[in-house]
């Protein structure tokens, strides 16, 4: 994020001026910046977070197995469900992403569980739910989380980039 920084510095700051204007206030200059990274990752790169846990949820959790004893919710308040994938800044330019589906209701369901980490590590048996008599595809691990960051560690030279391009737009608009 620093060589970003420099980068953007570069292409803003020439001569003490930024956008045409003389004289900056590097406090308000920060501020601008964090604002711009803020609304970035929040606007530009969670849809792309969401989007890679998706498809990583369809290849993942639901490529694994068919089920045979209940019927996955799916786009209908499952794991893959828009609105159980969550953005949200902690404050300090991070962008925490979480899947938070709750447990199916009913008999046989994971109703006392943390459904996304059941899903992701798997149970401790996979006796533990439906019937004993019958082991299930659902009992291991699809680590459908660990996947989306490998597939975002490789992807954050192009991410970097999306949150300098709305810094530099948003600094070029400011006034400072």
């Amino acid at each position: 994020m620093e060589k970003q920084a420099s980068r953007i510095g570069r292409e803003i700051v020439r001569g003490g001026e930024v956008a045409g204007k003389k004289k900056i206030s590097i406090d308000k200059m920060m501020k601008a910046i964090e604002q711009a990274a803020s609304q970035a990752l929040s606007d530009d790169v969670f849809p792309i977070v969401k989007e890679a846990m998706q498809e990583n949820i369809e290849s993942v959790v639901y490529g694994a197995y068919t089920p045979k004893m209940y019927d996955r919710r799916e786009y209908d308040g499952g794991l893959i469900a828009d609105e159980n994938i969550v953005g949200q800044m902690d404050g300090k330019l991070r962008l925490e992403v979480r899947n938070i589906t709750p447990p199916a209701d009913g008999p046989g369901y994971t109703t006392d569980k943390d459904l996304p980490a059941v899903v992701e590590y798997g149970t401790k048996s996979q006796y533990d739910f439906y019937d004993p008599d019958k082991p299930a595809g659902f009992a291991n691990p699809r680590p459908f989380i660990e996947y989306t960051r490998e597939d975002l560690n490789s992807r954050k030279k192009e991410l970097s980039e999306i949150v300098a391009k709305r810094i530099i737009q948003n600094l070029k608009k400011t006034k400072f």
